[in-house]
C-alpha cells in the first residue's frame, strides 16, 4: 500500500480526518516571508514519531523521507523504507509567507496538502490527513 493512502486510511479509520482544522504542536517562530522555497528539507517525524518509524504488521518500516522544493515551485517528496518499495511524488507548491500548499499526484489522483513554514524558513510541516509530516534542513 502506497503511504500516503496508508496514513490517510489509518487516520480515518480512528477518526482524525473528521476532527479537522485545530493546529497541534507549539507555535515555533517565524516561517519568514515570501512565496517560494529551495533546498532539500529531512523528514523528521510523522504524526509525531520521530523516524525509523516500524509497521509491526507487515515488519517494513519507514526509515528516511525528503522534499525537495525549487524556486519555481516544483517539488518532490520521497520516503525511503526498509521492506517495501521506496516511494516518491512529484508535484507544486504554492507558498504564502508562512502558509505553503503542497499539490502531489500519486497514480493519478492528487492530494492537496496544507502546510505551515516555521523556524526562519528551516522547518515545512504537511498535514498529511492529520498526520503532520515535518521536514527539516
Amino acid at each position: 500500500m502506497r503511504f500516503f493512502r496508508g496514513i490517510i486510511a489509518s487516520m480515518a479509520v480512528v477518526g482524525v480526518l473528521a476532527c479537522g482544522g485545530d493546529k497541534t504542536g507549539p507555535d515555533e517562530g517565524s516561517g519568514g516571508t515570501g512565496t517560494t522555497l529551495s533546498g532539500t528539507y529531512k523528514l523528521k517525524s510523522v504524526a509525531g514519531q520521530s523516524l525509523p518509524i516500524e509497521d509491526p504488521e507487515s515488519g517494513s518500516s519507514l526509515d528516511s523521507g525528503s522534499a525537495a522544493f525549487t524556486t519555481d515551485g516544483n517539488v518532490t517528496v520521497k520516503f525511503n523504507f526498509t521492506g517495501e518499495a521506496d516511494e516518491s511524488y512529484t508535484g507544486t507548491y504554492v507558498r504564502n509567507d508562512a502558509d505553503v500548499t503542497v499539490t502531489l499526484d500519486d497514480a493519478g489522483e492528487t492530494f492537496e496538502l496544507p502546510g505551515t513554514v516555521s523556524n526562519n524558513g528551516n522547518r515545512i510541516t504537511i498535514d498529511l490527513g492529520g498526520a503532520p509530516l515535518v521536514f527539516e534542513k
